[in-house]
């Protein structure tokens, strides 16, 4: 039979030992009373700057992050504010075709105001004749006249209305 011990502190507690190198052994485990009691409490400063450490990183990045947000809004709305101060000051300034009162389009066409729809059509059909890719003109050239001769249209036909 194998030997055994029984704790007096402990209600029938028994450890059956054998070791195979030396036979059957008794071996004494102290009783939990004669452990060493742990005094020290948790949390211990350790613990405390740990934890303190990790809730400031966990709580205080998100912050930090809502701070520089709301202080790069504010820039953003300075900014703004000077760009529309800027813009309400600015002059549109008229171009020179404007000022001498014949548009561009009607000078393309060989034209000078005032003119009727009669002549644009007829200006146009003297330079179509020219720039037309079918009598060697470029693309290009066309479209740029006929961008020009909606536009002489358009206008003279408001001017007269």
């Amino acid at each position: 039979m194998p030997a055994s011990r029984c704790f007096p502190s402990a209600p029938t507690f028994c450890i059956p030992l054998t070791l195979p190198y030396n036979g059957p052994e008794m071996v004494t485990i102290p009783p939990l009373a004669a452990l060493p009691q742990v005094t020290d409490a948790w949390p211990d400063g350790i613990d405390s700057s740990l934890t303190l450490t990790y809730l400031a990183i966990a709580f205080g990045l998100p912050i930090l992050g809502y701070v520089c947000m709301a202080l790069d809004v504010r820039d953003y709305l300075r900014s703004l504010r000077r760009a529309l101060v800027l813009v309400s000051q600015y002059r549109c300034e008229l171009p020179e075709w404007v000022r001498k009162g014949t548009p561009r389009c009607i000078l393309a066409l060989g034209l000078t105001m005032p003119c009727t729809e009669s002549d644009v059509l007829a200006a146009y059909r003297r330079k179509v004749k020219h720039l037309h890719p079918d009598h060697g003109g470029s693309r290009r050239d066309f479209l740029r006249l006929q961008a020009q001769f909606e536009q002489a249209i358009a206008l003279v036909g408001t001017n007269e209305s």
